[in-house]
């Protein structure tokens, strides 16, 4: 309800002058610009059972007993058509009975505020619809903890430019944090662009599916620093798309940094997504995997071009990370600690895998389909397996691994799998091999001393006697040289320079 109380009476010699509040405001604010300045366009607040918002020059120009009618009046009546962000301030806990709707270019501060959804209301608590230069700072953002499709903390459809930071958000029955690109009937309208998400704290969501933390389809954005605590939805965080509603609608371009989740659904990238960046996740009790993609055909493009940096994935219920069908994916310095399955599962082509580490899983690193992925160092403890090759892969190449007190450090059913400089697992070898003829034999071994069947190999005669017509074949243990016809008796006459590598 809006207040009518603007006007004043003056009395001066005798003559009475009736005028608007704001015409004395004015001339006073003139001669003193700074006299009645506040930070901010409009602060809401609770008196007694009445919710009230003031204007910056301390008029009280709205006031009901709905929390909700009152804020969204002072929303409605920043400055119009502006170019610059206004500030609303709200203090105090307020009862919502509907969403509040944000306008283009506000600030809304809620650092000393707490918004709690009222019983049976099934709205977001803070939602913008195509909208541009929107802060959300601070604040305790409660939902009402019921089985209710909108259920959603904050919801952001088609926003540029946004900024959600230092919130707290619990009990909410869909995602805490809802960005996209589409209109409230689900329409395709425009990528959202520039959203920035930091530090937010988002924990206790109702324990059902898709009560995630955050689910964002974006572009050019930053999730930094958010902490998510239990959150038994699909999700802590879903990176996604729907190239289905429009060609481009995909997340790409995303940075997510210093995740720290505990007992929370898995960091999940869907559909189609381009260049995400993971870096230094610490990722502790997750309820399945911690890191995962969709489950697409085989052979489709997934999310590629993934990055992870760093970080520690502790005790997941299932596996560290699982990429699916995807390509080009590169992981540096990952850490995966006591994984319920494999430290890495990986399927797709052109992984690379730098220095991980993978202690107490059922398979440090598996190498499930694909073709031309590389792990190159790492330190694989406490394994059942340190590294599995599957028979769907193939041109995987492993260098330099260190393995210790696995059940089975290295284990190979793909094609054309290379693995060098491994303690006990010669992969490179070479020599000079001698033998006499005696006129009849047309067939000399030499053993090679590689872990299987080299790959490569070149045999070279050293003595005329060598260097006759013959073949060679390799199997598991020798390189066998046969002639076409036997060598004259000698002694030492058949001399052979070789070198052979898996």
């Amino acid at each position: 309800m809006e207040r009518r109380d603007d006007l004043a009476r003056v009395h001066v010699s005798g003559i009475t002058f009736d005028f608007e509040y704001g015409e004395l405001w004015r001339g006073i604010h003139r001669r003193n610009p700074l006299s009645f300045k506040k930070p901010y366009s409009w602060i809401v607040y609770k008196d007694r059972d009445v919710y009230m918002a003031e204007d910056w020059r301390g008029r009280i120009r709205f006031e009901d007993d709905d929390a909700s009618e009152v804020i969204q009046s002072a929303l409605n009546s920043l400055t119009p058509n502006r170019t610059w962000k206004e500030r609303v301030v709200l203090v105090g806990e307020f009862i919502l009975t509907r969403s509040i709707d944000l306008p283009d270019y506000v600030i809304l501060d809620l650092r000393m505020a707490k918004l709690v959804m009222g019983s049976g209301v099934n709205e977001e608590i803070i939602t913008a619809w195509n909208k541009d230069y929107i802060e959300i700072i601070g604040g305790v953002l409660v939902g009402n903890g019921e089985d209710l499709d909108e259920q959603f903390g904050i919801r952001l459809g088609a926003c540029r430019h946004v900024l959600i930071r230092d919130v707290e958000i619990t009990n909410c029955r869909k995602p805490a944090i809802a960005i996209g690109g589409v209109d409230e009937a689900g329409n395709f309208v425009r990528n959202a662009v520039d959203i920035r998400i930091v530090r937010v704290y988002i924990h206790d969501q109702v324990n059902m599916s898709g009560a995630d933390g955050i689910y964002a389809i974006m572009q050019d954005s930053i999730i930094d620093s958010p902490r998510i605590v239990n959150v038994a939805g699909d999700s802590c965080i879903a990176i996604s798309g729907n190239p289905k509603l429009n060609e481009n609608y995909i997340s790409k371009n995303v940075v997510i940094a210093n995740l720290y989740a505990y007992n929370t659904g898995a960091l999940y990238l869907a559909n189609n997504g381009e260049n995400i960046e993971i870096i230094a996740p610490r990722i502790v009790n997750a309820v399945d995997r911690a890191i995962r993609t969709d489950y697409t055909t085989l052979g489709t493009a997934g999310v590629s071009g993934v990055r992870i940096i760093g970080g520690k994935i502790i005790s997941p219920g299932d596996d560290g990370v699982e990429i699916r069908y995807a390509s080009g994916w590169k992981i540096y310095g990952l850490k995966i600690i006591n994984a319920g399955g494999y430290g890495i599962d990986a399927f797709g082509d052109y992984h690379e895998f730098y220095m991980i580490e993978a202690e107490g899983c059922s398979r440090g690193i598996c190498i499930d389909w694909g073709s031309h992925t590389k792990v190159i160092g790492g330190y694989f403890k406490n394994n059942e397996y340190g590294i599995a090759v599957l028979g769907n892969a193939s041109d995987v190449r492993i260098l330099y691994p260190y393995f210790e007190g696995n059940t089975t450090h290295f284990y190979d059913a793909g094609t054309n799998t290379i693995i060098k400089c491994k303690d006990g697992y010669v992969t490179e070898n070479s020599g000079v091999a001698t033998f006499s003829g005696d006129g009849s034999t047309t067939e000399f071994k030499i053993e090679h001393g590689l872990a299987k069947a080299p790959s490569k190999y070149v045999v070279s005669p050293l003595t005329p006697d060598a260097d006759a017509p013959r073949t060679i074949t390799v199997d598991d243990t020798y390189i066998i040289i046969t002639f076409s016809t036997a060598p004259p008796s000698g002694t030492d006459n058949l001399k052979f320079g070789w070198w052979a590598e898996v």
